[in-house]
């Protein structure tokens, strides 16, 4: 298999007094799927022998040390440790490992101050060839990119390497939550040419870029009805929303709407969003957004004030992240890698503890990203399973986002509901009666759910 290392054997350098070295940067590259090994050099800076002890990160499994834990060196010499990179269960982009190397005598030595060295230990994940070839246009906005940059990336080779492949950058944006800079890449007539693996695979060699992806596409998880309004709540109802509302009313809880607009101003949600952000550049807001509303209008429509219906939490504290938007009026709305990773940024910064995500679309390894910082920060995530019958789509398709499929009144499975062993739960989601942008009205589908 041929694996390209940027720093294969390493050799532990620089002394530390028994404290800590700085940690010296190990960068490590594998498609996703693969397994390899290679080694990791110890040398022994001391003037006699001294046994010397390798150990991974607890918190990275991918990176492993087989054979014995402790290996003697001879004075001045090396010996090189066998390691094990194990990239089937990663998402393409970049993991980290923390790797210590300590002398376990060498303070029986009274002139040697040799203690330990770390290696920070930095795999970037490609696309297996295999994935590459999976890409399906229906799943991705045509010829765009996302690129996750270095820091310190030579943006002057970058541009090189843009104007080579055909491709214009459109916008640059930081996601603070994981440190990263992130750009949005779109081809022009001479890239449009070549194949989206093609061209992700050209971008994701290249060293300064630590994630390539397509700029996927997700659907907002809902259909309309127009049949006439049946028993408007009977939801709540069948999840005992009754018997808990005297101690459970969302008070205080800030909940993150990652949907198309919401309309603030609705009657029924007066004073329920704190903070509003558009994070969907590609089509400014239309009055006919309805599926923001109608989302916001389940979790949190105020309740006991005289008008429409009542919110699942009726005292939550909304805010309306647009990832969400459609291209012409009572088009069907749509949202992308790129709006749903900054929304999902966003809603870390401003300490939401439940994100909504009402959408669904295909894996996406940059929003899984987000999706563990998320939940790393304490926030619960909910998401739709689908609206195509088929299994449980993303981001309800990662393991600590909470999957919800669609029920109707009498508990059946709504026919067009994406199903499987991911999903957590099932919740009524046919003929749910909220709020649509100026009025009420009914909606159907796991978004609602």
């Amino acid at each position: 298999m041929n694996i390209r290392f940027v720093c294969i054997g390493l050799l532990a350098s620089g002394p530390a007094a028994f404290a800590a070295a700085t940690a010296t940067v190990w960068n490590l590259e594998l498609p996703r799927g693969r397994t390899a090994r290679t080694t990791v050099t110890v040398a022994n800076r001391c003037l006699a022998a001294h046994g010397f002890e390798v150990t991974g990160d607890p918190k990275a499994p991918w990176l492993s040390f087989p054979g014995a834990p402790t290996v003697t060196v001879p004075p001045g010499g090396r010996v090189a440790v066998d390691a094990s990179v194990d990239a089937r269960a990663l998402d393409p982009g970049e993991h980290s490992a923390l790797v210590t190397v300590r002398c376990a005598d060498c303070g029986t030595e009274p002139a040697c101050s040799q203690n330990r060295d770390l290696f920070d230990a930095r795999m970037k994940v490609l696309w297996s060839d295999e994935d590459l070839r999976s890409f399906h246009a229906a799943e991705v906005f045509p010829g765009e990119f996302l690129a996750v940059v270095e820091p310190a990336a030579d943006l002057k080779a970058f541009r090189q390497l843009e104007k080579r492949l055909g491709l214009d950058q459109v916008s640059s944006f930081d996601l603070p939550t994981i440190g990263r800079k992130m750009l949005l890449l779109r081809a022009s007539a001479s890239g449009s040419s070549q194949g989206t693996g093609d061209l992700v695979n050209a971008l994701q060699k290249d060293p300064s870029v630590r994630l390539a992806q397509p700029n996927f596409l997700y659907e907002v998880a809902q259909r309309s009805s127009d049949d006439p309004y049946r028993e408007r709540q009977y939801s709540l109802d069948r999840i005992g929303v009754a018997r808990v509302e005297e101690r459970a009313t969302g008070r205080r809880v800030i909940v993150a709407v990652l949907d198309s607009l919401v309309n603030g101003k609705h009657p029924d949600l007066d004073g329920a969003v704190i903070e509003r952000a558009d994070f969907f550049g590609r089509a400014a807001p239309l009055a006919t957004e309805g599926h923001g509303t109608a989302m916001a209008g389940i979790i949190g429509a105020r309740a006991h004030n005289g008008i429409g219906i009542a919110g699942v939490a009726p005292d939550t504290v909304l805010l309306a992240v647009r990832v969400c938007g459609a291209p012409a009026s009572h088009a069907h709305e749509v949202c992308s890698s790129e709006s749903v990773a900054r929304g999902l940024d966003f809603s870390i910064g401003r300490g939401a503890r439940v994100v909504n995500m009402s959408l669904a679309g295909p894996y996406d390894p940059l929003v899984a990203r987000l999706v563990y910082r998320s939940v790393d920060g304490g926030a619960v995530l909910v998401a739709a399973t689908g609206n195509d019958g088929a299994g449980v789509k993303f981001p309800a398709g990662y393991e600590p986002v909470i999957a919800v499929t669609a029920i109707d009144r009498e508990d059946h499975l709504y026919a067009r509901a994406n199903r499987g062993p991911r999903v957590d739960i099932a919740a009524p989601g046919v003929d749910i009666f909220t709020l649509q942008p100026q009025s009420f009205g009914p909606t159907t589908g796991t978004s609602p759910a």
